[in-house]
């Protein structure tokens, strides 16, 4: 056989260990930037699957909330109430706030037949050990009150309720009904109530995933005072 010409010698032995060395450490920098990608990509994608359940969790609490306190007053019987009215009652959307404003209770007529039963349809809202509570007979003596946030999936921080618009000396009345009063003929007056309600809450297993929802309820009952 004839043998290899000096150039073809040194083309046919193949790489050096500093080269085996140089392209193996270039695949590891690209194989870590990838990497790296593909890694920040996930988290990304988590954080905003986390985002969003908390989100959804928190608006679907933040919306019933907001309906149900948007009926208190309701009566099927408003003619009746009016009458009443005339002879010196009072109709009252019966909101009130408890707890320096971590407690709201109200009432409406549930079942439409003209009367308030206080035993089903007076209403209530609070915070409890990381969740929301609900009651539907918070006149009782021992109101049951049910989970309306998953405690295993959020951890709600804060709840508080504000009566507005606010008083000059009382920024966010809780003790007692502030509203914007007209006052119609004579010493007849019409009460415009609205309740701001603030939510904070986090994820149970990541404290860091967290928010804050604030909204403004216009209670559509207004409260009519004829002295």
């Amino acid at each position: 056989m004839k043998p290899l010409s000096p150039t073809a010698a040194r083309r046919s032995r193949g790489l050096s260990l500093v080269e085996l060395l140089v392209a193996v450490g270039l695949g590891l920098v690209v194989m870590a930037g990838v990497l790296g990608m593909v890694a920040s990509s996930l988290r990304a994608n988590s954080d905003s699957i986390k985002t969003t359940r908390l989100n959804q969790e928190m608006r679907a609490a933040l919306d019933l909330m907001v309906r149900d306190i948007r009926r208190a007053g309701y009566r099927n019987n408003y003619t009746v109430n009016i009458g009443s009215v005339a002879t010196g009652g009072v109709f009252d959307n019966t909101v009130r706030l408890f707890d320096n404003g971590g407690r709201i209770q109200f009432q409406y007529d549930l079942d439409d037949d003209g009367t308030l039963e206080t035993d089903t349809e007076s209403f209530g809202f609070r915070l409890e050990s990381g969740a929301i509570r609900f009651t539907n007979n918070a006149l009782a003596t021992t109101p049951v009150w049910q989970a309306l946030t998953d405690p295993d999936m959020i951890t709600v921080t804060a709840l508080s309720f504000c009566l507005e618009p606010p008083e000059p000396s009382n920024p966010c009345p809780t003790t007692a009904p502030a509203a914007s009063k007209v006052t119609l003929t004579g010493s007849a007056q019409v009460s415009v109530f609205e309740v701001r309600i603030t939510l904070r809450a986090q994820l149970k297993n990541d404290a860091a995933t967290a928010r804050q929802l604030t909204e403004t309820v216009r209670v559509r009952n207004d409260r009519f005072d004829n002295p």
